[in-house]
């Protein structure tokens, strides 16, 4: 290796504002939070059993998309940041979408955990893995290459 390559700094294949980052986290709570309807909406006493609650679909839907934008405003730069620093020069939006997809997927079972359990958790996981892969591809046309 040339005594040159190794000080290149790495290059990233995208870069993103603070407010295209932002942009990616609402999104990803927005999708998260129809996600959360729509499950609700096509069997609402499974959903709302899992959920102790007696209130309508919509209001927990709302509820829970609002704790969902805290805990992705919380965690998601830092998370997005990590992951874009990790793909680097990477750029296939494939392995984006699924990096991001996994990261979700922990984000989505802690969560539930938190909220309500292991069940809970098992729901929400996948519903706010694609949440948070929607969200990175939503953001993508505000890439600075």
């Amino acid at each position: 290796m040339a005594p040159s390559e190794t000080n290149k700094p790495r290059r990233h294949a995208w870069t993103f504002s603070a407010a295209a980052i932002l942009l990616g986290c609402v999104a990803t709570a927005f999708v998260f939070t129809l996600l959360v309807f729509l499950l609700l909406g096509t069997d609402p006493n499974a959903g709302l059993d899992l959920l102790g609650s007696e209130e309508s679909a919509g209001r927990v839907a709302l509820s829970t998309g609002g704790i969902a934008l805290v805990v992705v405003l919380v965690v998601g730069p830092t998370l997005a940041f990590g992951l874009s620093w990790l793909l680097g020069p990477q750029q296939q939006l494939s392995r984006h979408l699924i990096a991001f997809g996994g990261a979700g997927l922990l984000v989505g079972f802690g969560l539930g955990l938190a909220l309500g359990g292991p069940a809970l958790g098992m729901t929400m996981a996948p519903m706010f893995g694609v949440s948070a892969a929607a969200g990175r591809i939503a953001v993508q046309p505000l890439a600075r290459i």
